[in-house]
């Protein structure tokens, strides 16, 4: 899902220019301890930053976890504006492209001006942090904001390959210095102090990212996906398992092992789509399917005071947040359940719960209508809702059902990162409508005209155009089109 920008991005890739990203660059300088710095009372830039700066501040950096505390984007960011030129201009790319996509429609002209402006401020960000980085004294905590910023920036922008690279970069010399601290040598002082500088909000950052980046993957499972993350995820299912309490006091307590074990089932959901294709499924992939399963079951039992809490007195932005959690663990639990079904009638079994998940997707974002109105309250839905419905919206075939997730798809239009509502519900109804021709009288949709899920290859474009490839049940009857 390529975009190719109409106006030239001042830097193709944000990359060193050899392939490797600048978290990739940093296993050459990690030598370098890094600081934690103190806010300064103001930094200098002209006018027109300043108002960008504080367009960003007050009414973008909330937006990125939605409903649940945000001390990246509130606070850890906003502080390094005041010390780290390359955070501070990539700061300000960000919020003129936010203001860009606001007014794309009803005034292209101001769009473009705020375009242009966002992709001057990147290339000095990039530039900047390229100077940082040229020294034996590199900055590994500055690297890996950056990552988090650029991919932001990237995927905003269209180039969700490049966004990849910065989040993959990250998070994989994260976790190299995290095995490295865990070694006996000359370096692991350096390298354990290095890590005790990021703090955790880089590294919950980086991986919010990367679960929103697999959300798309995961149903679209022909794209490669360079960053094979399966023994270090196994992993984190067992610490996941193990380190889940009894019950959730709060829902930002809930929300780092519902981001992981959405990670976890995306990740299973994509390594199944293989052995659905005619590879013979692997024990170990079974018993992986159990472990996740009672995973998100044990989840569920602790959420489920806060879910009672939530349903019955529906009062605040936080009570959305625990809808919005809510969403994501039951549909990884049927990500969890259908992972290794061969054919698409067997969806039919969860039309309920795809009933009450469109359900519950309406009822958050009508109460969030009413929260912008009497609070003036600022965010977008995020945290796999997008996902969710484009999930329903294809898997199911109820007709009331799989329109009703469109509808929501459309009347609350919406790009976050990888995900785009409108362009989601495009493919949907494509894919609704070649399927339906195939219905028999009482509505019921033969195996042989079913779109197969782990077929489905969609590509978006500048323009809003929007490539589909997929293939019809066990005719293998392959489908192609351009959608506008």
């Amino acid at each position: 899902m390529e975009i190719t920008p109409q106006i030239r991005h001042p830097s193709a890739s944000v990359s060193r220019g050899d392939g490797t990203t600048f978290a990739h660059s940093m296993r050459r300088h990690s030598s370098g301890l890094d600081y934690i710095p103190k806010p300064s009372a103001s930094f200098t830039c002209d006018e027109l930053e300043r108002r960008y700066f504080d367009l960003f501040r007050e009414q973008h950096a909330s937006n990125f976890y939605g409903y649940f505390e945000a001390p990246f984007w509130t606070r850890l960011v906003l502080r390094e504006c005041h010390h780290e030129p390359a955070i501070r201009h990539a700061i300000f790319a960000l919020a003129a492209l936010f203001k860009s996509s606001r007014c794309n429609i009803s005034a292209p002209i101001v769009a473009d001006e705020h375009l242009n402006f966002a992709l001057v401020q990147y290339g000095k960000a990039v530039r900047s942090l390229r100077q940082n980085l040229a020294g034996e004294g590199a900055r590994v905590r500055l690297a890996l904001i950056a990552s988090v910023l650029f991919a932001c920036f990237e995927s905003f922008y269209g180039n969700w390959k490049t966004a990849a690279q910065q989040i993959y970069g990250g998070l994989n010399f994260l976790r190299q210095s995290q095995a490295a601290s865990n070694v006996k040598t000359s370096k692991r002082r350096i390298t354990a102090q290095n890590l005790a500088a990021i703090e955790p909000e880089v590294s919950q950052a980086l991986e919010l990212l990367n679960a929103q980046l697999m959300s798309f993957l995961a149903v679209n499972p022909l794209y490669d996906y360079p960053f094979d993350d399966s023994e270090y995820q196994g992993k984190q299912d067992l610490h996941i398992l193990q380190k889940l309490p009894d019950q959730f006091t709060t829902p930002n307590d809930a929300l780092p092992s519902a981001s992981s074990l959405a990670m976890s089932s995306l990740l299973h959901l994509r390594r199944c789509a293989k052995y659905t294709n005619g590879d013979p499924l692997r024990l170990s992939t079974a018993r992986e399917q159990d472990t996740l399963s009672t995973a998100v079951d044990r989840w569920i039992k602790a959420f489920r005071p806060l879910l009672m809490e939530a349903s019955q007195n529906l009062t605040s932005p936080k009570h959305l947040g625990v809808l919005q959690l809510h969403i994501l663990t039951v549909t990884a639990k049927i990500f969890i359940s259908t992972s290794i079904y061969t054919e698409e009638i067997m969806f039919d079994q969860f039309t309920r719960q795809f009933q009450y998940i469109v359900y519950i997707s309406r009822r958050v974002l009508e109460k969030e209508q009413e929260f912008r109105r009497s609070s003036g309250l600022k965010t977008q839905f995020s945290m796999g809702l997008i996902m969710s419905l484009y999930y329903i919206a294809t898997r199911c075939r109820d007709y009331y059902v799989r329109r009703d997730a469109i509808a929501v798809l459309k009347e609350w239009p919406l790009r976050h990162l990888v995900w785009d509502s409108w362009q989601a519900a495009k493919v949907a109804e494509w894919i609704v409508s070649i399927e339906e021709e195939g219905c028999d009288r009482n509505g019921f949709i033969p195996e042989e005209w079913r779109v197969r899920m782990n077929s489905l290859n969609v590509e978006m474009h500048s323009g809003g155009r929007v490539s589909v490839q997929c293939t019809q049940g066990s005719r293998n009857h392959v489908l192609k089109v351009d959608l506008l």
